[in-house]
């Protein structure tokens, strides 16, 4: 991995799959379960605090998009594979996710599939998928720009937290005693 790459405009570059990964966020969802994908996208709760937080998200989002319209993967070399590898499993897992979300009864908090294991698994395994391309694309600023995309969506996933507390009450604080917010247990954080 390189932290300045040669930079130049191509067809074999990340922004080929971050590209495709954007349209399955946002197509997908509304094959599976229209008014589920809308419970996704509603942002009716938000405060002045989320509303700062998803757009440094997304300012970080399309940054890594630009970005990576410049950045070539690294087709052929041990890291391309690896890479490919991290982004198939977390398209997988995502993909799963995606549909427990989904298809889970739109007025009780979603606790089933991979909900069971992780309180977040649609957050936690985009973050596969956009580490896998970095490093195809062995860019180590498009790894830089993803870690501070995740960072923000951390804060935006805390914000969440306290807004399923208010809206499914104790059932909630319950399932957060009971599955870790992202997959592994020392990450686990019910506050």
């Amino acid at each position: 991995m390189s932290f300045l790459p040669e930079l130049k405009i191509g067809l074999l570059n990340a922004w080929i799959p971050v590209l495709l990964f954007n349209v399955f966020m946002m197509i997908f969802p509304l094959l599976i379960n229209e008014k589920g994908a809308k419970r996704a996208v509603d942002t009716s709760w938000f405060g002045k605090r989320e509303k700062n937080l998803m757009i440094m998200s997304f300012i970080f989002w399309y940054g890594l998009f630009i970005y990576s319209v410049w950045v070539p993967l690294q087709t052929g070399s041990m890291g391309f594979y690896v890479g490919l590898l991290i982004s198939i499993i977390g398209f997988v897992f995502y993909t799963i996710a995606n549909i427990n979300y989904a298809k889970a009864p739109l007025n009780k908090a979603i606790t089933q599939g991979l909900y069971k294991v992780s309180r977040n698994p649609l957050y936690f395994f985009s973050s596969f998928i956009l580490v896998g391309i970095s490093i195809a694309a062995a860019s180590w600023i498009m790894l830089i720009i993803t870690g501070v995309y995740l960072a923000f969506t951390h804060q935006m996933i805390k914000a969440e937290e306290v807004y399923c507390i208010k809206t499914y009450g104790e059932s909630y604080r319950k399932y957060m005693k009971q599955v870790p917010r992202y997959i592994l247990i020392f990450l686990r954080e019910n506050e």
